[in-house]
């Protein structure tokens, strides 16, 4: 396993274990693919494989590194996951009309724990702006002009487990520096 995927990998189960917390549910993330891609068309196209998104938060964050991050639910994933959770935690029942609040929130803790986690592997700071609730088109709009400039993204494709259900999840963090991966 390359020091990148390794990297990522502490990150998807902190993430976990935070999302865990936050719902008082067993969560897991398993991880089919981290990379580092410093060709940004080919992540690109990567992410766009899959074209029909449902839903995605985005974050912004500056400081040591600076950068964008977006968590993608394939379209209809968000809807099974927002159904598990209701089903699985009755206490979510008091705010299931902002379901659109609740996926923000998880993506908050998702982004926020990965970017955290590169940032203290670097030792380095990072400030989070607020995240946002994002649909199509502005997925693909994200794509196609939040990548300028960047010089890589980290990648990571990963089945989200909540329960007894599971999604599929794209974590992408797109960074205006470029990432040294200490080993």
């Amino acid at each position: 396993m390359d020091k990148t995927s390794q990297l990522m990998g502490q990150a998807a189960d902190r993430a976990a274990t935070a999302f865990a917390e936050m719902l008082n549910l067993p969560v897991s993330i398993k991880l089919s693919k981290a990379e580092l891609v410093d060709d940004l068309s080919a992540g690109f196209n990567i992410v766009n494989e899959n074209n029909n998104w449902g839903k995605a938060v985005t974050l912004n964050f500056n400081g040591g590194i600076g950068g964008k991050a977006i968590f993608l639910l394939p379209a209809r994933h968000d809807n099974i996951l927002l159904s598990a959770l209701f089903e699985q935690n009755p206490d979510l029942e008091s705010i299931e009309g902002d379901s659109n609040g609740i996926l923000t929130e998880i993506g908050n803790v998702l982004l926020n724990v990965c970017v955290g986690t590169i940032a203290n592997h670097i030792e380095k700071q990072v400030l989070y702006q607020q995240p946002e609730l994002i649909q199509q088109p502005d997925i693909t709009r994200f794509f196609e002009y939040g990548l300028a400039g960047s010089p890589n993204m980290l990648l990571m494709i990963s089945t989200l487990g909540v329960g007894k259900i599971e999604v599929d999840a794209y974590i992408v963090l797109v960074l205006y520096d470029t990432l040294q991966i200490k080993g």
